[in-house]
């Protein structure tokens, strides 16, 4: 306890006082300190006497002001997880390969600008989060980190990927949102328990046909880029529910997007379609956006049983029977239905009474 009583001293505060639940510090049986949760408390900076316990586990200093991580961190051979998030930190240092027994380490909302190379020793790392930092590359070493399950390289500077990325094959979320890429790795089926890829905000101008290798993936978010095109592997993803593809250039919608037979939620708003394929009657849809397009043809929506929201307004071409007997059906089962003609014209009266 004399090593609590002077790393308390160092810090001017009490680590075992009453805070929530999920911020209390631990302690083993043999009463050896074991996680050190410091978050919302602005020290500003790590006393070296953190090196005393030598049994650390777990530290958790997001939101304390930090602006370094001192070298007595990494004499803590035993840290699993480390949390330094929100705080003011520039440099990642070298060292941090050291920490050879590390499964969780988040840096995110920083101001690092460099990922160090050393970060490929962390070998046993699970969870990696660099988000929210001022990253304009990334190490090929990145590569090594083989037991990754999450990787969050978002809100970024990043144009390029390294090509070792797709060694990380046991990734399952990848978040690469918000950055500056033009292009995605040709070998990205190699991410083959891939569910849920993040790439919306970036320069995309395309898909990779590979995509429809990654057998597993359960969401796609590739909004906001200036992708033209979707491609036709897409059909080959059987499990994917959730598919943003909203604000950007698509002129068409391949007829393979019927095979995505779990496929639920399908945003296309803001692009410039111009015809939706029949196949997609074979959609378990719950939500389908299709607003601000080019469009003059869609087929019996209302045969989607499931279909509970569907936007087809600001399409200026995109009117007739057709539309009327499908937005009045729709609303008949109290779905949502956005469109811009007015159901007091003639062709919804028509649509109405033979309804």
């Amino acid at each position: 306890m004399d090593a609590i009583h002077e790393l308390e001293r160092a810090l001017g505060c009490s680590i075992r006082g009453t805070v929530k639940t999920y911020e209390r510090s631990q302690f083993n049986s043999d009463g050896d300190l074991i996680y050190l949760r410091l978050t919302d408390r602005y020290i500003k900076k790590i006393p070296r006497e953190i090196a005393l316990f030598e049994n650390l586990e777990g530290l958790h200093l997001s939101y304390t002001g930090i602006s370094e991580l001192p070298p007595e961190i990494f004499e803590l051979k035993k840290l699993r997880h480390l949390f330094v998030s929100n705080n003011y930190i520039y440099e990642l240092p070298e060292e941090i390969g050291e920490l050879k027994n590390l499964t969780r380490l988040s840096v995110s909302s920083n101001r690092i600008t460099q990922m160090p190379d050393t970060i490929g020793e962390l070998r046993n790392l699970e969870y990696l989060n660099f988000g929210k930092n001022y990253l304009s590359s990334i190490p090929e070493t990145i590569g090594n980190l083989r037991n990754l399950k999450e990787i969050d390289l978002s809100y970024n500077k990043i144009e390029t990927l390294p090509n070792r990325i797709t060694d990380l094959n046991n990734l399952v979320i990848l978040h690469l949102q918000n950055n500056r890429l033009s292009l995605l790795p040709d070998d990205i089926d190699k991410f083959s328990n891939l569910k849920k890829l993040f790439v919306q905000y970036n320069l995309l101008q395309s898909i990779p046909e590979s995509i429809g290798l990654v057998r597993p993936l359960w969401q796609l978010f590739a909004h906001n880029n200036q992708l033209s095109s979707i491609p036709s592997t897409i059909g080959f993803l059987k499990e994917l529910e959730m598919l943003w593809l909203q604000d950007n250039n698509i002129s068409e919608i391949p007829e393979s997007i019927g095979e995505c037979l779990s496929l639920k939620y399908l945003y296309l708003s803001r692009n410039n379609i111009k015809k939706v394929p029949r196949s997609v009657l074979k959609l378990p849809l719950d939500t389908l956006t299709l607003d601000t397009n080019q469009l003059t043809y869609i087929p019996d929506l209302d045969h989607i049983h499931s279909l509970k929201t569907l936007r087809i307004d600001k399409n200026p071409d995109l009117r007739g029977l057709n539309v009327a007997f499908i937005v009045i059906a729709l609303k008949k089962r109290d779905a949502i239905v956005l469109h811009d003609e007015q159901e007091t014209g003639d062709d919804y009266y028509i649509a109405s009474r033979l309804g």
